[in-house]
């Protein structure tokens, strides 16, 4: 990821002075399409847990506005949300509970350099929220709030002069939390891509 970073840097610093940031300033509307994998930590214990790897496809909406830096480099503030639940893990002691994500929202700043007129990369700092959900047969429903932090990085190319294409890329990372009446906390992680497309306003 750090080498991803670094090299989208640098090759921003190559076309930057022949671009300007006028298509990447102002507020923008967008949604997109989301593959994530998912693995969650809980101390075993006399319990066994399948969290590693939980793969799910879902559909997010985002919201950002791009205010302009320089003649080259715009900073974005978002704000995206996830339409879909997130399977994340299982955990096996006397049943099987099944542990979801739900209400997966972002606060970010992206910092973006222009690759020319039409194409923007940027790199994402975020602030994570989710709501998880542990459920089995028989039993009432446990809910937890978690927060985290994410760290990614995406590219913005024009489509025509007020909709555009949009790849992302990131790894997030919850804190640990712990259900009310349990004696374990539980951390969860997760990679995600996306690609969507957005308006310009």
């Amino acid at each position: 990821m750090k080498k991803i970073l670094l090299g989208m840097l640098a090759i921003s610093a190559c076309f930057a002075s022949y671009a300007q940031t006028t298509n990447f300033t102002g507020t923008n509307l967008g949604a997109n399409f989301a593959f994530q994998a998912s693995s969650v930590t809980v101390p075993l214990g006399t319990s066994s847990i399948d969290g590693i790897g939980q793969q799910n496809m879902g559909m997010t909406i985002s919201a950002s506005q791009g205010l302009e830096m320089s003649k080259t480099s715009v900073l974005l503030f978002g704000f995206d949300y996830s339409l879909s639940e997130a399977k994340v893990g299982e955990i096996r002691s006397t049943g099987t509970a099944t542990l979801k994500a739900k209400n997966i929202w972002t606060l970010s700043v992206a910092p973006g350099f222009l690759l020319s007129d039409e194409t923007l990369a940027y790199l994402k700092v975020g602030y994570e929220g989710a709501q998880t959900v542990a459920s089995s047969t028989g039993s009432t429903e446990l809910t937890k709030n978690i927060t985290g932090t994410s760290l990614g990085f995406g590219i913005r190319t024009m489509i025509n002069k007020t909709s555009y294409l949009q790849f992302e890329a990131k790894q997030t990372s919850y804190g640990a939390a712990r259900f009310d009446g349990d004696t374990s906390d539980f951390t969860a992680r997760a990679t995600s891509a996306s690609i969507g497309v957005g308006f310009k306003f």
